[in-house]
């Protein structure tokens, strides 16, 4: 987290192909990935060159899109060895920790938030939308559930 350090690398255009990678195209769905996000983006946003930059991408609802998306649900699980908690909640914290560092990003962020909500809830209306249930150590429990719980 140093602004002297980031415009070199935005100069170098290296915090383009970030942002790109991990905002503008899908978010892999790693845990390593989704885990270290909040922090690359907090860095990337320490000076208004950066967060211009994140700002012009209209990152929120691709990155909340995350918490919804059932191919990213093994990389927001928490495994039994990990002592910090799961991906999820992590996630939530950091990004809350942006945004107080950032007012700017807060209404965007906030928006977006809105708008999943009433995702979630227009899928827990929704008689078609099916929910698996995996068990805690990853594997299928091959118990489909319709309805959104």
């Amino acid at each position: 987290h140093e602004p002297s350090l980031l415009s070199s690398l935005q100069d170098r255009h290296l915090t383009d192909v970030i942002l790109d990678a991990l905002v503008v195209k899908e978010v892999p769905p790693t845990r390593e990935v989704i885990a270290s996000l909040p922090n690359i983006l907090s860095a990337l946003c320490l000076n208004q060159r950066g967060l211009d930059a994140f700002m012009k991408c209209k990152p929120f609802d691709r990155l909340f899109h995350v918490l919804l998306s059932p191919q990213y649900l093994p990389a927001m699980r928490r495994r039994s060895s990990d002592t910090l908690g799961d991906t999820a909640t992590n996630l939530g914290t950091a990004m809350d920790e942006l945004m107080r560092h950032q007012p700017t990003l807060r209404q965007d962020a906030m928006r977006a938030i809105i708008r999943l909500l009433e995702e979630v809830c227009t899928m827990g209306e929704d008689e078609n939308v099916h929910v698996q249930n995996i068990s805690p150590a990853g594997g299928d429990s091959n118990a489909d559930e319709k309805g959104a719980t």
